[in-house]
């Protein structure tokens, strides 16, 4: 079958992904083989594309947002018929690893710093996936319109929101940056209905993409008299809680420090570069990927901080609630530009366009 191979040479255009011919997967006895129809892109990804993470092994298949159809099933497989539609999700764990591992990406960690080999990931005409991994999609989502690989990542956006909606007292929320998952956190909030909704982001073309989007009742610029307009906006009660998109070098969480009320909560999202930021002693991306709450103490605020990630406990219930609402699937798509099949994307690697947010593509 025809794959995009990831290589830690670089081709002459300077990335690290290779279009190869490749065995076709046979699904193991509680796997499902699916014969891909859409994909889309995440920003792991692109990074991966570039060789920026190191941890990923010689020779993997890449991708980890995928739908297509159940195309044969492991003879343990039962609840799952071939012919299903399903949305794939990415992480997966074997018996005793003390971590997940990630379709596409690296293998279940078994013992510290040791990894088991990854399953191949959806850059490619068929994989083969645990059945747990395989979430079954209703006809409403089944067009030219929706891609049902966004589950994958819009699920972290809708869990975020949800810890959100159940905390107390949320009037007004701020959300720091307006890439991909920025602008879903966003969509979500409106349509759970969170009042007093703002969104931050410095890059201009973001920045008037998510205003147009009209899910935040104010997008601006944090490097524009920051203080004053959230001191305006929330009329001087500041942000009951905030969410940093950003991480990276922790631009977006002074932001969230800044503008969140004493009391009240930042959510960590973004992930920081590398393990070099720290809050009180511990790695950001730690708080993020084990999901701590700490106490930090800010310009004499008492701040809560809480690491989210996952989408534990929420896939039927997002796929139904996206299935029941049109209006909920025309606006996830607005971030994604479908690029065409599959075929394209080491040309649209090498070619990257700035005014495209998150790619989409069909199968070969």
């Amino acid at each position: 079958m025809r794959a995009w191979v990831y290589r830690k040479e670089k081709s002459e255009q300077g990335f690290h992904i290779f279009e190869e011919e490749v065995p076709r997967p046979n699904p193991g006895p509680s796997q499902v083989l699916v014969r891909i129809e859409k994909i889309s892109v995440c920003a792991t990804d692109e990074s991966l594309f570039r060789g920026e993470l190191k941890k990923v092994p010689d020779g993997i298949i890449p991708g980890h947002e995928f739908y297509g159809e159940i195309f044969e099933l492991g003879k343990n497989v039962q609840g799952l018929k071939v012919g299903d539609k399903i949305a794939g999700e990415s992480h997966y764990t074997v018996q005793n690893a003390q971590e997940a591992g990630i379709i596409g990406l690296w293998g279940p960690e078994i013992r510290k710093g040791e990894l088991l080999p990854p399953i191949h990931g959806a850059y490619a005409e068929y994989l083969a996936i645990p059945a747990e991994c395989a979430h079954t999609v209703p006809a409403e989502l089944i067009s030219d319109q929706f891609w049902p690989s966004l589950f994958e990542a819009v699920g972290n956006d809708y869990f975020l929101i949800k810890q959100i909606q159940k905390a107390d007292h949320v009037e007004n929320l701020g959300i720091v940056g307006s890439g991909p998952h920025g602008m879903f956190a966003q969509i979500f909030a409106r349509h759970m209905s969170i009042a007093g909704i703002v969104a931050f982001e410095t890059d201009a073309y973001r920045r008037n993409f998510a205003s147009d989007l009209k899910a935040a009742d104010k997008v601006i610029d944090p490097s524009d008299r920051l203080l004053e307009q959230v001191h305006e906006f929330t009329r001087g009660k500041w942000f009951d809680a905030t969410i940093d998109m950003v991480g990276k070098q922790g631009q977006g969480f002074l932001s969230c420090c800044e503008t969140t009320r004493d009391g009240g909560t930042i959510f960590l999202f973004g992930l920081f570069s590398g393990d070099r930021f720290f809050i009180d002693g511990i790695a950001g991306n730690e708080i993020i990927f084990k999901m701590k709450t700490l106490h930090h103490e800010y310009k004499r605020k008492h701040l809560k901080v809480v690491g989210i990630t996952g989408r534990e406990g929420i896939w039927r219930e997002l796929i139904d609630t996206v299935a029941a609402d049109q209006d909920l699937q025309h606006n996830l798509m607005k971030p994604v530009t479908v690029m065409g099949t599959l075929s394209r994307l080491g040309a649209d690697t090498r070619f990257p366009k700035a005014q495209i947010l998150k790619r989409a593509y069909y199968a070969f």
